[in-house]
């Protein structure tokens, strides 16, 4: 979203037929950017970490309650999925809250991402998370344990897959 060129960016559905086109953001800045998303249908994969408590600890922020408004305005005009990396420090209460607030703000998915090693790495010793959630998962939630098949292209061309 802070890409100097990121209207070129958020208009490219418009000229690339046959492609899926996810923005995957904290959903921290650029809110003025939201109608593009709408105009342009993107699918918007927001990071919500757990309640308010748990997902500041977690990100290292203040930014909750600006994340969850961003999802509830977003989840009313476009795709929107909660992508939450599963961490030491969420309780089941999370858990809940995240499947409640996917169906209260409209939001169509909810995907739980258990670590890998790269980025922000925190590896997950809590396997009871795991059991809770999947006696949990619905139609409209699931667990990313394994690494994408996604390509990405960057904004000069260059396409790499995931790592």
């Amino acid at each position: 979203m802070l890409h100097p060129q990121i209207d070129t960016v958020l208009a490219l559905p418009e000229s690339v037929a046959d492609c899926g086109f996810v923005l995957s953001t904290n959903g921290t800045v650029r809110p003025d950017l939201d109608s593009m998303l709408v105009q342009y249908e993107w699918l918007v994969a927001i990071s919500l970490h757990g309640m308010e408590s748990t997902h500041n600890r977690y990100t290292l922020s203040r930014d909750f309650t600006h994340v969850k408004k961003r999802i509830e305005n977003l989840a009313r005009k476009t795709i929107v999925h909660i992508y939450t990396t599963l961490h030491d420090e969420m309780t089941y209460e999370d858990l809940e809250w995240l499947f409640r607030f996917r169906d209260e703000s409209g939001a169509s998915f909810l995907r739980f991402v258990i670590p890998r090693q790269f980025g922000r790495y925190r590896p997950l010793s809590r396997t009871d998370l795991l059991d809770h959630l999947a006696e949990r998962i619905d139609d409209r939630a699931g667990i990313k344990a394994e690494r994408s098949n996604t390509r990405f292209a960057t904004v000069d061309g260059t396409i790499r897959s995931t790592s």
